[in-house]
């Protein structure tokens, strides 16, 4: 079941392609790529076939070989995923049992260091081709196994939460709307078309916060100010600019969905639900209504917020080697077309985003670590008609990250109490690993292994 989503598997070509991969050097009994990136390297994994020439006698002996004419044959070569096998392993696990994603990418360099959905499946049973009893055993099944919840092949997505705040911060800093000193009172709730809006964190009201208590404290409150200052539009316009609502770069056979960022325009081409109100932008604003996203888009939103401001392209394929062990292939850092955000709005964020784990009041303190400092957001994003899907995003070290992870939980409650502590696990493992590996590093991270200790 290992990163079963993502490596996919091989088995004999089907006839309906073979017409398409026969002028290509495939032969009818060969082996293909089927699914995930055993498809998607089919080619460079495979090589080439030679050719020998040979003039034969009637009785079919050899007369001679056509040296002139000889192909020799070319080796496929050896990729090299950039997963960290140790942590997939470790998300897999944490994962067990339930319904969710995670993405956890370097943060400089958009490479993929888990990409793990659960449930999953044994590849095992699809070599050499799957019987219809087990495909219709797994099609059947209600967990959905086929989906790749940390990408959305097969799905859709799910609503973000809280942790699209982080848009919405971003937006309303950069457009001016707020300055952290801006206050809003949080009484529990707004009125809004004659119903009272709750806040859903603390029905009883926050009271009074300024822009990184009302992150901290995930006030939806102050987040139904911001909406109501920003407008739909701007709030679509950051979340399309920072890589929601679009695919994020990951190989085609990956097959990744793009999510959903609505917006008035949409409301009234694709649904029956009328015009855009005012209850449509304030629930944007705080990551529900019609938003779809996917972890590894927040991974790599949590990423830019990181990195200062690129907004990168995930690398699965770390390098290559031929069949002598020379490097014939280097992946190299690409980053994507984003709107433009400021140095003063990122750190403003990134502060804020760090105030969520640091404060004795933060929703996310439960993922402390003594010795690594902790940048992250919590979600919990509510349905009409099921438990509220958990999320939790975050990057680490502070101030020199060096991963960023997203995770989320089908109806798993509350962010900071299902995901966070996922997360956590996840940090606990990777710096254990990164330390012992690196120890130049050290001094430049602040962190120690046996530092790696509960917190309060």
């Amino acid at each position: 079941r290992f990163a079963c989503h993502l490596l996919g598997y091989v088995g004999p070509i089907p006839p309906k392609d073979y017409e398409r991969l026969k002028d290509d050097g495939y032969r009818m009994t060969d082996w293909i790529g089927r699914m995930g990136l055993e498809r998607e390297y089919d080619p460079i994994l495979r090589g080439r076939r030679g050719e020998t020439w040979q003039r034969r006698y009637a009785n079919n002996l050899i007369e001679q070989e056509i040296v002139e004419r000889r192909i020799p044959p070319v080796p496929g070569e050896d990729c090299y995923l950039s997963l960290d096998s140790g942590l997939q392993e470790l998300a897999e696990s944490l994962l067990e049992g339930k319904r969710g994603g995670i993405a956890a990418v370097d943060p400089k360099t958009g490479l993929i260091l888990a990409l793990a959905s659960s449930p999953g499946f044994d590849l095992n049973l699809f070599q050499g081709g799957v019987t219809t009893e087990d495909y219709q055993r797994l099609l059947n099944d209600p967990g959905k196994p086929f989906i790749d919840r940390s990408t959305g092949k097969g799905g859709s997505g799910y609503p973000p939460g809280s942790v699209f705040k982080i848009v919405t911060a971003i937006a309303a800093c950069e457009e001016g709307v707020i300055e952290p000193g801006t206050t809003f009172h949080c009484a529990g709730g707004i009125p809004v078309a004659g119903k009272f809006k709750r806040c859903h964190q603390r029905r009883g009201g926050h009271g009074t916060l300024d822009f990184y208590g009302g992150f901290a404290k995930s006030c939806d409150v102050y987040y139904y100010h911001l909406g109501d200052l920003l407008g739909p539009e701007n709030i679509a316009k950051y979340a399309r600019g920072l890589g929601l609502g679009t695919t994020s770069g990951l190989p085609d056979a990956l097959m990744e969905k793009p999510g959903l960022v609505p917006d008035p325009a949409w409301k009234i081409l694709y649904t029956s639900e009328g015009k855009w109100g005012r209850d449509d932008t304030l629930n944007i604003a705080i990551g529900q209504g019609h938003l779809l996203v996917t972890p590894i888009q927040i991974a790599l939103l949590t990423s830019f917020v990181a990195n200062g401001g690129e907004l990168l392209e995930p690398q699965i394929l770390s390098h290559r080697r031929d069949g002598k062990g020379n490097l014939t292939w280097q992946c190299e850092k690409q980053i994507r077309d984003s709107i433009p955000v400021s140095p003063e709005t990122l750190q403003e964020v990134r502060e804020a985003m760090h105030h969520v784990v640091i404060d004795r009041s933060g929703t996310g303190r439960g993922v402390r670590i003594e010795g690594i400092d902790i940048a992250g957001k919590t979600g919990t994003a509510e349905h009409d008609r099921r438990p509220s899907d958990a999320w939790f995003t975050c990057f680490a070290p502070y101030e020199d990250p060096q991963i960023a992870i997203a995770v989320v939980v089908e109806e798993g409650g509350h962010g900071g109490e299902t995901s966070a502590p996922i997360a956590r696990e996840m940090l606990m493992h990777y710096f254990e690993k990164y330390l012992y590996r690196e120890s130049d590093q050290l001094a430049k991270t602040g962190v120690t292994v046996d530092s790696l200790e509960e917190t309060p």
